[in-house]
């Protein structure tokens, strides 16, 4: 008997460490290196300096190894000839030696990270294990043993494990809020409230509270088996469900990665209430005495599961006769068991888990229900017909998944149901053996059973009181918190709306016929071949040959008709994949259906509108989902201009294009034009840094101005002053020495706007236009077309015409000089509002240029979140500012967008931090969340520029930088 025992817990262990070795080291992408190398770097492994967010996967990687050291020990202690001591030494000994060999096998393997922090981790789960399974083995063990014996302790002892597992899972992943900083984090996601908000869908919301309030109905039925005098007591059992449930959502709270819900409350006190009120488990000949009845049902029931089943696996999205989404995901699949779920978070892997058993579990119990209710019930129905069948609806629902845009059938999921199917099955099977088993006493059905000795009565009511003081602490820092900034910030977060969630757009003057993007005139092309050929020339040479370039095809194929060959054009079109951001793709796809739409067959024209509906789509979401603010530069680095283009061009082709123009309309009329128009003032400028205007704003200030003239008509150059007052923010930024400004991050200071000559030939701004040399030969100015450069307009004199001082009103900005020449004396005064993006705290700051920098905005940004760029660039020390220290201040920083890793931040006394993805707080959406945030973004105001008798004399009011109803 001891040596079955030890081989079965042997197998356990081994099989618990083959899922580690396997998770460890999923996706399995080799990375090749020398043995001598690879022990090198094990020998300098580091020390990672882990946030609230990378918790959870510390934590997971303590939670995988406390089974195996209990496994492990469970195993060696059944061995007799072992001592225990010993046995304890080889179960660390074993879970030492695996974490050791783990983390080493991952350094030949990509995206491993290999971290002392996961070797303390694994070295704290196996202590952990060990501690578990000394204080508890043998209750667990006489627990188990209870359950696989059906009698009267059964049902109980089966219950009062299903409670621990839940109270498990409802904890998951364990990563509490332990920091100020952590519950500043916490608040600001705001992963709080009603609970709508949280679940998607209206069909995805029902079916969500309904498995939540199954999953709670066993704690109702231990409840009255436990306080047997609780029976009957309905209304008092609904208020003791609801306090549990209040419980456990008010201690979601204190988990980082946890979301507290009234709904969330509500359907666990359904649950548990309802499981009280059933108080016992139905006789399994309740399911023959109504065959006739039950079996019918159950044929029907099945329309309405395989329906929901395909809903909440993404059916709805499903085009069937799209292949070329088809072709993309078979493209990009992946069959590796458990591949998905590495790429997502802990939380999101088991709750993806989870939903995957709930939609497939029904299936056993459905199974087991036809067999009992049948002339002659089986007690153990043919499981081989059971797995084959959800083998095929799971295959089925996945297969579909491949017609989804952005989607992927997941093979794990067919693996979880076809578990999930046999727990049904075999769960039905275990209840209907413990309702069939003899009772002590008469009457056992109606009332509830004693506790068998090894129930742990003691412990399972420290954990209740343990939980309900995690609730209450949770809601106490709930309502403390409530008028704390992180709190006021998190109450304010604009969101961007679904398109089909906004009104349809009205465009009185859309223009209808194609082209709608800007595009050549017959004017541009015969100026282009007359005085600069070879421009064409080299478009016509990069059209050409097997690996042309589809641009330079879309353009010759525009201005010669018939030059191209279209068909494999429209291949190439067609074969574009969106990946990143998809700007580039966007941008092709609706400038070659634009340009060229004369020229496609109207079986073309359909499949590029179908391939332009995917492509509006990928954009939205990538503005969606990534929150891409008009405030910063990665809207403008491409997304905005690919998603105008794309809306236009497809927009009264396609039924589809009335939702995605209203999307597009919305971010530019009510989102992005109120931002610059705040921004940019009445006389320019922009508050980022020198590069990131390059890479931003400046590809943008022309390009979706004009997008949008051309195919509404109305001319925005001519109603936004702010536009031309960039030029002049262009100009004045250029020091003596031909440099920009060091304002803000920046890496480089000579990087040109790429919109600059268009927009100076909008304006006929001479000296805006003379920046630089312009091209000897017209070539156009801008995406997709823009003005042809025009040489007349080029006089390097024409910025001595220009006042020596300028405000730039929006951003703060006043720049002075004595000259346009290299002896001039240069100086900058800023002291404005925040607003976010790649901007430091330096309200106040001023700048001195004489012959060389004199007084200077010091610190190179090259890093964004680096050590320098936050604990200096970024730093009012920095800067040529007043500080105002307070020792007792101290401050906590996330690294950037894309980590929550908090630090400290050194305490020189600078103004106060403010907002964007540097801190913790997310960009503001549009100009109403920015005002609604006024109290933070709010930071300085210059209040008067006066010039006389060439002296100039600049007011303001920097207070709020320094502090704020909130700071103190």
């Amino acid at each position: 008997m001891t040596t079955h025992n030890a081989s079965r817990y042997f197998l356990f262990w081994l099989t618990w460490a083959a899922l580690i070795v396997y998770g460890s080291l999923l996706p399995f992408e080799l990375r090749p290196h020398g043995l001598a190398e690879a022990i090198e770097k094990f020998r300098h492994i580091p020390y990672l300096d882990l946030g609230v967010v990378s918790r959870a996967d510390w934590i997971a990687n303590i939670l995988l190894y406390i089974p195996l050291a209990y496994l492990g020990a469970t195993w060696l202690n059944q061995l007799r000839w072992l001592p225990r001591s010993l046995a304890i030494f080889f179960t660390v000994a074993l879970g030492v030696a695996m974490a050791l060999g783990v983390e080493f096998t991952q350094i030949f393997f990509a995206p491993r990270t290999v971290s002392l922090n996961d070797l303390i981790a694994e070295t704290i789960g196996t202590a952990l294990g060990l501690i578990v399974w000394s204080a508890s083995h043998s209750r667990l063990a006489g627990l188990t043993t209870a359950v696989l014996r059906p009698g009267p302790g059964a049902l109980t002892a089966g219950l009062t494990l299903y409670a621990l597992a839940y109270l498990g899972l409802a904890l998951f992943p364990y990563d509490f809020v332990i920091s100020l900083s952590d519950l500043q984090w916490k608040l600001l996601e705001g992963n709080y409230g009603w609970g709508i908000d949280y679940c998607g869908a209206p069909i995805q919301c029902a079916s969500q509270w309904l498995a939540e309030a199954v999953a709670a109905l066993p704690l109702g039925l231990l409840l009255v088996r436990l306080v047997p005098r609780r029976a009957g007591r309905h209304g008092a059992n609904f208020a003791i469900a609801a306090g549990i449930g209040a419980c456990l959502e008010a201690a979601q709270f204190l988990i980082a990665s946890g979301v507290s819900t009234v709904s969330g409350a509500l359907a666990k006190a359904v649950g548990i209430s309802l499981g009280a009120w059933l108080r016992y488990i139905p006789s399994p000949r309740l399911a023959q005495r109504h065959a006739h009845r039950l079996r019918p049902a159950l044929l029907l029931a099945l329309i309405p599961y395989f329906a929901l089943a395909a809903l909440l696996n993404s059916w709805a999205s499903i085009d069937w006769g799209d292949f070329e989404t088809l072709r993309s995901n078979l493209d990009q699949q992946r069959y590796l068991p458990f591949y998905y779920h590495y790429f997502t978070s802990e939380t999101q892997a088991v709750a993806s888990l989870l939903a995957q058993s709930a939609i497939y579990l029904p299936l056993g119990v459905g199974f087991w229900l036809w067999h009992a209710s049948g002339a002659t019930p089986l007690r153990r129905p043919p499981v081989f017909g059971l797995l084959l069948s959800t083998a095929i609806v799971a295959g089925v629902i996945e297969a579909g998944k491949l017609f989804i845009p952005r989607a992927h059938p997941d093979p794990t999921n067919i693996l979880i149901g076809l578990v999930a199917a046999w727990l049904g099955l075999r769960l039905c099977q275990w209840l209907a053996d413990c309702a069939r088993a003899p009772a002590h006493s008469a009457g056992d059905a109606q009332a509830p059973l004693p506790l068998p000795r090894h129930f742990p009565r003691k412990a399972l009511l420290s954990v209740g009181v343990i939980l309900l003081i995690l609730g209450a602490f949770g809601l106490t820092l709930m309502q403390q918190s409530a008028d704390s900034e992180a709190m006021f910030v998190a109450g304010i977060k604009h969101d961007y709306a679904t398109p089909q969630a906004l009104p349809a757009v009205t465009l009185p003057n859309f223009r209808r016929e194609h082209p709608r993007l800007p595009a050549p005139t017959a004017s541009d092309i015969a100026r282009l071949q007359n005085e600069n050929p070879g421009f064409l020339d080299n478009h016509r040479k990069r059209a050409a040959g097997p690996r042309n370039s589809p641009d330079s095809t879309i353009l010759m194929a525009y201005v010669e008709p018939g030059s191209q060959d279209l068909e494999a054009l429209f291949q190439q079109l067609m074969g574009l994949k969106f990946n990143w951001r998809g700007y580039e793709q966007g941008k092709l796809l609706a400038q070659g259906y634009d340009w060229l739409y004369a020229q496609w067959s109207e079986t073309q024209r359909r499949q590029l509108q179908d391939k332009l509906v995917d492509g509006c789509h990928y954009l939205i979401e990538v503005i969606r989902s990534g929150r891409l603010s008009p405030y910063n530069v990665t809207l403008y680095s491409g997304p905005a201009q690919a998603l105008t283009a794309c809306s236009i061009a497809l927009y009264q082709d396609d039924p589809r294009g009335d939702a995605v123009m209203a999307f597009s309309a919305d971010l530019w009329h009510n989102r992005i034009l109120p931002v610059w128009r705040q921004v940019m003032g009445e006389h320019g400028g922009w508050h980022e840094g020198a590069d990131v205007v390059a890479k931003g704003i400046g590809q943008a200030v022309y390009q979706l101005p004009n997008l949008w003239r051309r195919a509404t008509g109305v001319d925005y150059f001519q109603s936004e002053p702010g536009l031309r007052g960039f030029l002049d923010f262009l100009v004045y930024r250029i020091r003596p020495d031909g440099t920009q400004i060091r304002l803000g991050d920046s890496g480089s200071f000579n990087r040109d706007a790429p919109d600059r000559l268009a927009l100076a030939l909008e304006y006929r701004h001479a000296a805006a236009y003379s920046l630089a040399s312009p091209p000897q030969n017209p070539v156009p100015t801008s995406w997709p077309w823009g003005p042809l450069s025009d040489n007349s307009l080029y006089r390097p004199g024409a910025i001595k015409d220009l006042p020596l001082t300028k405000h730039f009103d929006g951003i703060g900005l006043v720049v002075m000089r004595s000259g346009w020449d290299e002896d001039a004396t240069y100086i900058t005064f800023k002291a404005g509002d925040n607003y976010s993006s790649f901007s430091h705290l330096d309200q106040g700051s001023f700048t001195l240029y004489k012959g060389g920098p004199l007084a200077i905005d010091s610190g190179l940004y090259y890093k964004y979140g680096s050590d320098h760029h936050l604990n200096y660039a970024y730093q009012t020390i920095a800067h040529n500012v007043a500080t105002v220290t307070n020792p007792a201040e101290a401050a906590a920083i996330s690294n950037n967008e894309f980590s929550r890793t908090t630090r400290s931040i050194a305490n020189d006394g600078g103004q106060r931090r403010v907002g964007g993805n540097l801190e913790l707080y997310p960009h503001p959406l549009d100009l109403d969340e920015w005002q609604a945030k006024a109290e933070i973004y709010h930071t300085g105001r210059i209040t008067e520029v006066k010039q006389r008798d060439g002296v100039v004399v600049v007011s303001a009011d920097i207070s709020a930088a320094y502090t704020n109803r909130f700071s103190g």
